[in-house]
């Protein structure tokens, strides 16, 4: 039985999105710099970063013109974003299919519907990331389609090449053709705000709804017995305090003042508090 070949990724964090369909070759190529780089960093079977350079050169099948400048601008990204970013990872060969078209002049041109299917990828799988699914937010998405690490509240805060996108028809095209041929599966509803979003290779459609539903089943249940359980506490507490309602007094002794009770110590039985 053949071995399953490797599936390798340039990884990169989110903000090196920003400014893809003004400058995509720019973009890719800052892409390649940074996850050649960050894969020579945590290199540890070589001592120089020459030599770290060119084992991740060797992993990922990579020929580069001028490395110094390949170490200078990779640690510049690195130290710039590495901490704290959030990450995206993008396959090689998916890779290459959009930056060749700029090293051999007769491969067909990407459209910017292509190449924006290809930041909404991107983006969720940055929001995703360990996760198998997730809810959503078309303005969040469209932050991270933008290279924005948080989500945005006003649409002018993306550029000028995404906020056509900010509708509720252009998210819905995006969301069908990555279904159709990147895998793909989302969900949402009238009244829904967002949506909900796997690229689990084993999960299906039907399988996210599942989850989803459960999922809001549980909280719903859960929501319920626990309103349920704390008023049955505070009944309990009350009667072990001795706070008995007031109970109306008879004309007899209406004019008698009666104690509070007397509070010294106070000591609660055992519970398994299913809160805890």
């Amino acid at each position: 039985m053949m071995e399953k070949e490797e599936v390798k990724y340039f990884n990169f964090p989110i903000q090196l999105l920003s400014g893809f369909l003004e400058d995509s070759k720019t973009a890719l190529y800052n892409i390649l710099t940074y996850g050649i780089y960050s894969f020579a960093v945590d290199y540890n079977e070589a001592e120089t970063i020459e030599k770290k350079i060119k084992a991740s050169t060797d992993y990922h099948n990579v020929k580069l013109g001028n490395i110094p400048n390949t170490i200078k601008l990779g640690k510049d990204l690195y130290d710039k974003f590495h901490k704290g970013s959030p990450m995206s990872g993008i396959e090689l060969k998916v890779f290459w299919t959009y930056y060749d078209e700029y090293k051999d002049e007769t491969l067909p041109k990407k459209s910017d519907f292509e190449k924006v299917c290809l930041l909404g990828f991107l983006a969720l799988k940055s929001i995703l990331g360990e996760k198998p699914y997730c809810h959503v937010f078309n303005d969040y998405w469209l932050a991270r389609m933008d290279g924005k690490v948080k989500r945005i509240y006003d649409v002018n805060e993306l550029s000028e090449k995404i906020r056509p996108y900010h509708s509720e028809r252009n998210p819905r095209k995006i969301k069908t053709e990555l279904a159709a041929k990147w895998n793909l599966k989302h969900y949402s509803k009238k009244g829904m705000r967002g949506f909900y979003v796997s690229l689990e290779p084993k999960m299906t459609t039907k399988d996210l709804i599942k989850q989803v539903m459960i999922r809001k089943n549980k909280s719903i249940l859960e929501k319920k017995m626990g309103n349920n359980q704390i008023k049955k506490y505070e009944e309990e507490i009350l009667q072990e305090l001795n706070f008995m309602p007031t109970i109306k007094q008879s004309s007899s002794n209406k004019n008698q003042s009666v104690a509070p009770p007397e509070i010294n110590d106070i000591s609660f039985p055992d519970w398994n508090d299913p809160f805890a």
